[in-house]
């Protein structure tokens, strides 16, 4: 173990990548005193069936030991992982997410929350999608939902949350121009809401200047509409991401807030201000705005 000011860093000698070996996929487990998920969120990554990847692990100043933990259960992995241990709280989730890209190596980048969990084979139909064709900047699953008790809430939150917006969209695999996809729904409301979805090609994302951190709650959303300006979308119609609902999450708390509403109008004032909107979207932007608003209430 090497410590040097804030940054813990932790590589088993067992960690040799292979010559010609498939693409490398960063993972970046951001976190903050998500101990009691710990568990099940680096059991699902070492249980993949694509085993080319790092482990980056971000630990925000957590107080319940998040951070030994973790490595405890890393260790004699034969997996090549680094933790990233801060002194003092980012304040910034995706101050965080940008700091732990800066590190990556890979020429794909996972962002693993913490508290979420995921299918075994998610790497391996997310990478095989990406590498498939090179345009594609971006690539997502279908999520179903978790409660803190591992037990499944809803099998498949796309079509639950997005029938507002299209009710045959998410009924099947698609590759999407990115431009149009933003048109069609992404300017509407983010239509990918848990980035343990979502797997990047990395040179994309540096050349669209990495992870926006501007924002609270929406950092997500921007970096994705961004991202997406200059390249494909594609959707796998499996729910091999387990979202896992609870009380602390960061977009519990900030739901219906004033900082949503203050993130959202910036983000849609941004995209109108940078390509054209059609009319029906633009619509359907302002219902769910009013029914977020009567939410809210």
């Amino acid at each position: 173990m090497k410590t040097a000011g804030k940054q813990m860093t932790v590589k088993p000698e067992l960690s040799r990548r292979k010559e010609n070996s498939r693409p490398m996929v960063s993972i970046i487990i951001p976190g903050y005193n998500y101990r009691r998920f710990c568990k099940k969120r680096l059991t699902s990554i070492l249980d993949q069936t694509y085993r080319d990847f790092e482990i980056i692990l971000l630990d925000d100043a957590s107080t319940d030991g998040s951070a030994a933990y973790g490595e405890k259960l890393l260790q004699g992995s034969g997996l090549t992982f680094s933790i990233q241990a801060n002194k003092k709280n980012a304040g910034s989730a995706f101050l965080q997410w940008q700091k732990g890209f800066t590190l990556a190596k890979g020429k794909y980048v996972w962002f693993a929350e913490a508290d979420d969990a995921c299918h075994p084979e998610f790497l391996e139909k997310t990478v095989t999608v990406l590498e498939r064709d090179s345009s594609i900047n971006l690539a997502y699953t279908a999520s179903a939902v978790i409660n803190e008790k591992n037990h499944l809430v809803f099998p498949d939150f796309y079509k639950r949350l997005h029938g507002f917006i299209s009710t045959t969209k998410w009924n099947g695999d698609y590759v999407n121009d990115g431009t149009r996809e933003i048109r069609e729904s992404l300017f509407i409301m983010n239509t990918i809401p848990n980035a343990s979805a979502v797997v990047m090609r990395s040179d994309a994302l540096r050349k669209t200047g990495g992870i926006n951190q501007k924002f609270i709650l929406s950092g997500d959303w921007m970096t994705y509409l961004t991202l997406l300006r200059s390249g494909k979308v594609a959707y796998i119609d499996r729910p091999l991401n387990y979202n896992r609902l609870h009380t602390e999450r960061i977009t519990h708390r900030y739901e219906h807030s004033e900082v949503y509403f203050t993130e959202s109008l910036s983000i849609a004032r941004h995209v109108l201000d940078s390509m054209s909107i059609p009319a029906a979207s633009k619509t359907k932007y302002l219902e769910n705005i009013f029914n977020c608003i009567r939410c809210a209430r």
